[in-house]
C-alpha cells in the first residue's frame, strides 16, 4: 500500500538536474576512456538513491563524481 509516507516518484516523474555541454566536456577529461552518458545515468541513479538533494551546481557535482569513479577504476 502507498500513503504519502513511503510514496516515491517514478522515474518519468523525477525532476533530474540539468547538465550542460561544458559538464559533458569536463567530464570526458575527468574520466578518459569512460562513456560520459552511462556516468551520467550512474550518477542520476545515485543522485535519486541519495533522496535527490538539490543540487546547486549539477555540472560541477557530475564532473566530481566522474573524476572520483575515474581514481577508482582508472582502467576500465
Amino acid at each position: 500500500m502507498v500513503n504519502r509516507r513511503n510514496w516515491q516518484p517514478s522515474k518519468a516523474e523525477i525532476r533530474y538536474p540539468i547538465l550542460d555541454a561544458e559538464a559533458y566536456h569536463d567530464a570526458r577529461l575527468a574520466a578518459p576512456g569512460y562513456d560520459v552518458y552511462f556516468l551520467e545515468q550512474e550518477w542520476r541513479d545515485w543522485w535519486g538513491d541519495s533522496g535527490m538533494p538539490k543540487v546547486g551546481f549539477p555540472g560541477k557535482a557530475f564532473v566530481g563524481f566522474c573524476r572520483k569513479r575515474y581514481q577508482m577504476k582508472p582502467n576500465l
